[in-house]
């Protein structure tokens, strides 16, 4: 056989990671792999998912090669979810083996159930730059761990609970995320950026703490504590947040929540330098607390602001809708000629008045202040997407209610009115790959029905389904039954419209050459082989074909999953049957996952040929029965090629 980019992935056991079962709770974000040699390496999912279609779109892909690679070299590990828990593999194994119909298992409810494994004290985190090459990054994930007078030239990731850091160097980016519920401290830290992705209510601690950017984008209701001597240059914040600062200094704080982030922001002791506000936010000054300079710069002139506490200056310096809630009390407000300020009957404010010195008289209307953040329990928060550094928000919006800044529901009202959506968790049998985007990887002259629902969340924390209606792109015609057939290879965005939803969605479908997988090169035939009374110790060398549908198509990698069942519909494990590579160019490897995985000329990432298919494709393996029994063979094309 013709060496080629071919990884063929046998999984014995219907493959726990290709699940399609929703569900509302926390996500798996990472996968770790424990290598023979004993190191631990984590994956981020998205980050693979994201790999390898970058390598089927002929771009680098070398993450998704690498975690094949460390997986030929070892086995699941854990893994861990956006609570901040690592699980163990093979307590989920377990569970997945009792469980009936293996449609229903959920590796994201089963992770969110299970209880949180111990791990190593040195991760490695796994993740590929802009130009191709692999970084790994030290994690530390033990719990309650102490790491002192140590220095790092590159990134760092803190992932355990109740970790302390002191007297730490940090000369790239380091990434802070303990959990929802999780605590970090960090004394005599220099840094030079700093990210916080989760935490607690009482959970991020700074003491005399030295970086030239702080970001905070958590899915948790996340407090940063400033003492001691602390300097940052700027603060961003991307989503709700306590900021405290005791002493030191956070710098310019600029606010700038994503489209579907809760928008409360709560300000706890002295912030003299300016806070900008960029978005759709409502600012809590705490009671005590003393803010100089608050500045509405929105980037969107129907943003809406909230203002609740005391505040000394105000500037509105773009066409931004600010509402000056019942308690504020604010020196003086100086606004842009078209901005609509509104304010409560019950605040204080010394004066409005526009940039050229006139005197604006404010809509009066009730305005209540914000909800306190120690009101909002964790487990009331929709979550977000898996933590991902570098592209990964908070996934919640702000509904109705008392007077808090929001997209996808109303303003005004009061903490009983009906739950509005919060957030697009997702659409089934669609990849999510952003907060509002999708894609669907379909086949050439094939019929796809659009979908007609959406799964979101609410403003009350639950789940439910949205209809969704979908406008085409130029040159798509959707038929009257939402169906459409596409003959062009390309990607065609369709913009969704969800009720109740304020944002438009994003659904790209990604049209590819098709691939049928048959047990006959000349017939085509699909569907699963059969093996009846068979021997222990039974051997039986067999083929199957990829069968180009339409045309010609050139790809870097192809991957296929292979699925043995026996005769009572439980799947098959590498107790019960070996499989091996009759090709000398293909190797097996076999994981403790109950998988097997075929690897077909594997790749340093500098080998540039490709595999073409145009007829059909042989793929020669050999089975040999440890059992004797009846099972039965399905190969299915899982990638997009």
């Amino acid at each position: 056989m013709k060496k080629s980019k071919v990884f063929l992935i046998a999984n014995l056991s219907i493959g726990i990671l290709l699940g399609s079962y929703t569900y509302a709770g926390a996500k798996v974000d990472s996968y770790t792999i424990v290598t023979r040699a004993g190191k631990v390496y984590e994956y981020n999912v998205k980050e693979i998912e994201e790999s390898f279609l970058n390598n089927n779109d002929g771009l680098k892909g070398f993450l998704h090669r690498d975690f094949l690679d460390k997986l030929s070299k070892g086995e699941i590990h854990s893994y861990h979810d956006d609570s901040g828990k690592y699980v163990s593999h093979k307590k989920v194994l377990d569970v997945f083996s009792k469980v009936g119909n293996k449609k229903d298992f959920s590796l994201d409810a089963e992770v969110e159930k299970l209880g949180k494994m111990e791990m190593p004290e040195e991760v490695y985190r796994v993740s590929e730059k802009d130009d191709g090459k692999l970084n790994s990054t030290p994690v530390k994930a033990k719990d309650k761990s102490i790491y002192k007078d140590v220095n790092f030239d590159e990134d760092l990731y803190v992932t355990g609970d109740e970790i302390l850091l002191q007297k730490v160097n940090v000369k790239g980016t380091l990434y802070v995320n303990p959990g929802v519920k999780g605590v970090t401290s960090l004394e005599d830290v220099n840094a030079g950026n700093i990210v916080i992705l989760s935490g607690g209510k009482e959970s991020i601690h700074f003491q005399n703490v030295f970086a030239d950017t702080l970001s905070i984008k958590s899915s948790s209701n996340v407090r940063v504590e400033s003492r001691g001597e602390t300097k940052i240059g700027n603060t961003l914040v991307q989503s709700f947040a306590i900021i405290d600062n005791k002493s030191g200094s956070f710098g310019e704080v600029t606010i700038k929540i994503s489209d579907s982030g809760e928008k409360t922001i709560e300000l706890r002791g002295e912030f003299k330098e300016p806070i900008i506000v960029q978005t759709d936010a409502a600012i809590k000054v705490a009671e005590g607390a003393e803010v100089s300079k608050l500045e509405v710069a929105t980037e969107n002139k129907d943003a809406k602001v909230v203002l609740s506490g005391e505040i000394k200056e105000v500037i509105v310096s773009t066409e931004a809708k600010v509402d000056i809630a019942s308690d504020a009390k604010i020196d003086s407000i100086i606004t842009v000629p078209n901005a609509q300020i509104s304010k409560d009957k019950e605040a204080e404010v010394a004066e409005i008045k526009d940039i050229n010195g006139e005197k604006i008289d404010p809509e009066i209307k009730d305005i209540d202040p914000p909800d306190d953040m120690e009101e909002i329990d964790d487990e009331e928060i929709p979550g977000g997407e898996a933590t991902n550094p570098g592209s990964q928000t908070g996934n919640t919006n702000t509904g109705g209610g008392s007077g808090n800044a929001g997209g996808g529901g109303s303003s005004g009202g009061d903490s009983d009115s009906s739950p509005t959506v919060y957030s697009i968790e997702s659409i089934n049998n669609v990849d999510k790959t952003g907060v509002n985007t999708f894609k669907k990887i379909i086949a050439t002259g094939n019929t796809y029905n659009l979908p007609t629902e959406v799964n979101v969340r609410m403003s009350n924390g639950t789940s439910s389904r949205r209809t969704v209606t979908w406008t085409a792109p130029q040159g798509v015609t959707i038929s009257s039954d939402g169906a459409v057939i596409i003959n062009d290879l390309a990607n065609y965005e369709f913009t969704g419209s969800v009720n109740g939803y304020s944002t438009k969605i994003k659904l790209t479908l990604a049209v590819k050459e098709s691939i049928n997988i048959s047990w006959d090169a000349a017939s085509k035939e699909v569907g699963n082989k059969a093996f009846n009374d068979v021997k222990i110790g039974q051997a039986t060398g067999l083929s199957f074909y990829a069968n180009l549908i339409n045309g010609a198509v050139s790809a870097d990698n192809i991957v296929f999953v292979i699925e043995l069942t026996k005769e009572d519909g439980t799947p098959a494990s590498k107790d019960d049957v070996l499989v091996e590579a009759i090709d000398e160019d293909m190797t097996i490897i076999l994981s403790n996952d109950e998988s097997a995985i075929f690897r077909l000329n594997h790749l340093n990432g500098n080998t540039e040929e490709t595999f073409s298919i145009k007829n059909s494709v042989e793929f020669p393996v050999k089975i040999t029965f440890k059992n004797s029994g009846n099972y039965k063979l399905a190969v299915t094309a899982v990638s997009d090629f």
